[in-house]
């Protein structure tokens, strides 16, 4: 659906009265903010043109984000090592130096 076809069906919908959107203009809304938010559009601007509360938006995303899916994942045996590991909190991950070296990077960065 287009944007003016979506905003046909939520006018429509208020106009009968119903509180409740049925499930079809629901999927057919969070299908075209996917689209819009990857095209880099705000939620917010979103919910305006939609003339739908932002937060109603997110719950309706949230719902419908496809849950159940699975992805592959490989699953790797921990290998001991003997050096440290420094995961900062932005999660950056450095691994392979020596203590030594380790402290120093930590100086020179601190």
């Amino acid at each position: 659906m287009t944007q003016s076809d979506l905003q046909s069906a939520i006018a429509a919908q208020r106009r009968s009265g119903g509180h409740r959107y049925p499930s079809d203009i629901r999927k057919a809304v969070v299908a075209f903010v996917r689209v819009e938010r990857a095209r880099g559009r705000s939620l917010g601007s979103l919910a305006e043109s939609l003339a739908l509360p932002m937060n109603t938006l997110r719950r309706w995303s949230e719902k419908h984000r496809g849950h159940g899916r699975l992805k592959p994942v490989e699953v790797v045996t921990a290998v001991a090592c003997d050096r440290p590991v420094l995961v900062t909190r932005s999660g950056h991950r450095v691994e392979g130096l020596s203590m030594t070296s380790l402290l120093e990077m930590l100086e020179r960065l601190g």
